[in-house]
């Protein structure tokens, strides 16, 4: 590659042309001596449209003659005693993020100054756009972490509270169910079958209230913690929920069919409790005359593959798609986001019993594990429940 020539490179338009077009601020100084030899000033002798802009005004227009650069700039005077020692050693000088205010000048710069025979050239930039929004950042970050310690305080004492109601809520009902047994027993005759009739509802209603504490407390516990994050294999997990939920499929003759799945990073109590809230509710949610089918399923997807309403803060490359699939009575579509919230029914709690938590747990594990959660139902056909997991 030819270089530029030389006519070209020694034409002093073509120079302040170059000069002039740079985002760079350009200065040449010259030094000012005493009687002594010794420098006491600095004259600009060459500024550059770009130091202009950055000066404010505090240059003229034009340079007819010197200008001081500590009349300019009297406080500057440690940056002086920098440029001085670069004329007297020849050891360029670089700052970085100078804070400047005087004379109409009022930000940070990035600087560099070197010895050229006995003069001084200055380049500078100015970042005052990029420091004020490191500082912005910097106060944005000081208050999320600040709202986060303030996040986990709250939580931390919601979840105390929580344990300390759960007790003291569970025992005066305890007490409600013993004695409304001891009165059924001893003054059944007393009571008829009506007193008998309004003690069972008691008793019932109580028995509804303490499973609601229950779960409201579990709902409660279900909080992200990294370090019970573990590998584990889906159908251990599965397995283990199936054997806890044996008696009842047992007397439903449900059919489960699992498929192999993946290993994924999780915490493997919170994944034991989605699978056993929703096989719970793919059993519950049978059609009368029928027996429950469940079918569970999963496969890997890309990332381009999610649904569109899945918008993860940080998305995966891959994800793995956990499908529950049962024969029950189905919903519909338009209800299907409105089954995951806390104490959300669809159908009376005399034709199908439960608190109404079940699955708004089940969407808090998935969050917890950064997943996403979708049902898909059709009234009389079944429903697919859509786990998608980070792998």
């Amino acid at each position: 590659m030819s270089g530029l020539p030389s006519a070209l490179i020694n034409e002093p338009t073509f120079l302040r042309h170059i000069l002039d077009s740079t985002q760079l601020g350009v200065a040449i100084f010259e030094p000012v001596t005493d009687e002594q030899g010794q420098v006491i000033d600095l004259n600009f002798v060459y500024v550059n449209n770009r130091l202009r802009e950055m000066y404010g005004g505090a240059l003229p227009p034009d340079l007819p003659r010197p200008v001081s650069y500590l009349q300019l700039f009297p406080n500057a005077r440690a940056l002086f005693d920098e440029y001085l020692r670069v004329l007297h050693t020849g050891q360029p000088y670089q700052r970085s993020e100078l804070a400047y205010t005087w004379n109409g000048i009022d930000g940070w710069f990035d600087l560099a100054v070197s010895r050229y025979e006995n003069r001084l050239v200055l380049i500078t930039s100015d970042v005052t756009s990029i420091k004020q929004m490191q500082l912005v950042l910097k106060h944005q970050t000081s208050e999320l972490v600040t709202l986060n310690q303030e996040l986990m305080r709250s939580n931390q004492e919601l979840l105390e509270f929580s344990y300390v109601a759960s007790h003291d809520l569970q025992e005066p009902l305890r007490k409600i169910q013993q004695f409304g047994d001891m009165m059924i027993e001893i003054y059944a005759t007393q009571l008829g079958n009506h007193g008998t009739d309004l003690l069972n509802r008691m008793k019932n209603a109580s028995v509804r209230m303490s499973a609601l504490i229950n779960d409201l407390l579990d709902y409660s516990r279900l909080t992200r913690q990294p370090d019970t994050f573990r590998k584990n294999n889906l159908n251990d997990i599965v397995e283990t929920v199936l054997t806890d939920l044996e008696v009842v499929i047992s007397e439903t003759n449900a059919r489960i069919e699992v498929t192999p799945m993946a290993e994924v990073v999780c915490d493997a109590s919170q994944i034991s409790q989605l699978f056993q809230n929703l096989l719970t509710n793919a059993i519950k949610f049978t059609r009368p005359g029928e027996s429950p089918h469940i079918i569970i399923h999963s496969r890997t997807v890309q990332a381009h593959e999610l649904p569109v309403e899945f918008r993860p803060i940080t998305a995966r490359p891959t994800y793995n798609l956990i499908e529950v699939q049962d024969n029950g009575i189905g919903f519909d579509q338009a209800y299907a986001d409105q089954i995951f919230g806390a104490f959300q029914r669809l159908h009376s709690r005399t034709d199908y019993p439960g608190t109404g938590i079940g699955l708004a747990i089940a969407k808090k594990v998935v969050l917890n594990h950064d997943g996403f959660i979708k049902a898909t139902g059709n009234p009389g056909r079944g429903a697919v429940f859509s786990i998608y997991l980070p792998i």
